[in-house]
């Protein structure tokens, strides 16, 4: 939830699927509490559905107010309960009638329990004391029998110990346990009945580096590692399209293929256009013929070449091409990068007469995000595969710092397919890069336990071939991929008047940006 907002918002998920890769995007978004109370979730009528509530401190006895329905609006039960100290709430159905009533945890030597049995203002019915020292308290059904009961997390071990309860009494352990690690401040922690056997099992959630949370959910009451791990964060989808558009070579710098262009994104609509092999004239035209159709995009021209005949028009001395990328955001950065003749890539504008090959990047905020993204298109030498894997592998020394650590799109045709070890540098997790590639999933899931697993391949991009040397990497801590199970397209343009408009195909995909991160 995002805790940040007046009043704050519910991020919540229907289910939580055991692939590692996954990313549970919210089926439910609504705003209730006012920032600065305490979230709590249970049901508080017996209906079988946990909803909201909020512990709020006034300054005199606690108030809870309770809501029945995953939606926006006012509290159906507020009452009174605790001490104007009191911060830490629980919540459980502590009499195993079917509603989860409220709960406090005073910490002491030893740490103190109250439990209430009803959704009033009262005493407490329960009050015990158990456990010590530094930690979390927590409450949940760990035998199954329908009865919730208080646990501990020593978080001054490493790993964390957990202590559970089959009584709400005074007592020691009935079960104790290590699971999870990390930084106590940064970690969160969670209880659920993940595998649907009836009782509650532990959870640890931690922060990725720039990233979504991860939950790592655990299936038994023991020691062990994770029997699943989810992503959970809200996204905001982005549109992304790559075309290898033969501007020079089979459209002679003339402008069909740019009107093929602009109908492909009337029809799409992409948030990120990247264009390989582009005159400066038809860059230049197309960018006024999406302001005139009223999808305006702003973006950068990177030359790759200073003179290129095909490109020669009578009237206009424009000669250079190379490659653009275009987005539907706010820029506020370009660079441009050129590789050496020995293959090195160096930042800067322009090339050299006998350089060829180049990256054009824009750093961009989106309408729907806060967060800047760098998004970059490239082409690599072709029919030099050693130089293409050269240039590779200097894609991923430059861009993969930044991947690690911000949003990052790399789109481009790479002159190589994904077998190749250079291009298997940039993959995750079957190489050893910072991207995932949103063509590598569309044969995915395998094994028996149906986990699912990127793997390196894709589709031919190659109009008439069976090559994928066209790619759409997306840093991993950054950006969902799961969508792209259906939302990978890979289109042939056609004919521009009598010829095709390119060798290439166009290649569509929708990708999630992680929001700013929200707390689980």
């Amino acid at each position: 939830m995002d805790t940040s907002t007046n009043p704050m918002t519910w991020y919540l998920t229907d289910g939580s699927y055991n692939y590692w890769i996954d990313n549970l995007e919210p089926h439910t978004v609504f705003t209730y509490g006012a920032r600065g109370t305490h979230p709590i979730v249970g049901d508080w009528n017996n209906d079988d559905r946990d909803t909201p509530g909020v512990f709020v401190r006034t300054g005199g006895t606690p108030s809870w107010q309770l809501r029945n329905s995953n939606s926006s609006g006012s509290a159906n039960v507020t009452f009174g309960y605790g001490a104007a100290s009191d911060t830490q709430p629980l919540v459980g159905d502590w009499d195993k009638d079917g509603d989860d009533t409220p709960g406090l945890f005073r910490p002491g030597s030893p740490n103190s329990y109250l439990l209430r049995n009803s959704n009033t203002q009262g005493a407490a019915d329960l009050t015990f004391t158990y456990s010590s020292g530094a930690g979390k308290p927590i409450a949940g059904d760990w035998n199954n029998d329908g009865r919730d009961t208080v646990g501990f997390i020593s978080t001054g071990t490493n790993p964390f110990t957990w202590y559970l309860r089959n009584s709400n009494t005074q007592g020691s352990a009935d079960v104790t346990f290590t699971y999870g690690s990390g930084n106590a401040s940064s970690v969160f922690f969670a209880t659920g009945d993940w595998d649907g056997n009836g009782s509650d099992n532990p959870a640890v959630v931690l922060p990725l580096t720039n990233g979504p949370f991860q939950w790592h959910l655990r299936d038994s009451n023991t020691s062990g590692v994770a029997t699943s791990s989810v992503r959970y964060n809200p996204v905001t989808p982005l549109k992304l399209m790559h075309f290898n558009m033969a501007g020079g070579a089979l459209n002679g710098g003339d402008y069909p293929i740019v009107h093929r262009i602009l109908t492909e994104v009337q029809t799409r609509r992409p948030d990120v256009i990247s264009l390989n092999e582009v005159c400066e004239r038809q860059y230049d035209h197309l960018v006024d013929q999406l302001e005139t159709a009223g999808y305006a995009m702003e973006g950068y021209f990177q030359e790759s070449r200073l003179v290129v005949p095909d490109c020669v028009h009578l009237g206009d001395t424009r000669t250079r091409a190379g490659n653009a990328i275009l987005v539907r955001a706010d820029v506020t950065e370009e660079k441009g990068y050129m590789f050496t003749t020995d293959h090195r890539l160096e930042e800067r504008d322009l090339p050299t007469l006998l350089e060829e090959r180049s990256v054009a990047c824009v750093t961009a905020v989106f309408p729907t995000t806060s967060q800047p993204v760098k998004a970059c298109s490239t082409h690599l030498s072709d029919g030099d595969a050693t130089g293409a894997q050269a240039e590779t592998r200097e894609l991923f020394r430059v861009f993969a710092p930044e991947a690690n650590s911000r949003p990052f799109i790399l789109m481009g045709d790479l002159n190589l397919t994904p077998d190749d070890t250079a291009v298997g540098r940039l993959y995750y997790p079957s190489g050893n890069g910072y991207f995932w590639e949103t063509d590598s999933y569309w044969d995915s899931c395998i094994g028996e336990d149906g986990m699912c697993e990127p793997v390196q391949g894709g589709r031919p991009t190659r109009v008439g071939g069976n090559r994928k040397i066209d790619y759409t990497f997306v840093s991993r801590d950054h950006f969902d991929i799961t969508t792209t199970l259906s939302g990978v397209d890979i289109v042939n343009a056609g004919t521009c008047d009598d010829h095709l408009c390119s060798d290439h195909l166009i290649m569509h995909s929708t990708v999630g940006l992680y929001l700013p991160r929200k707390a689980p």
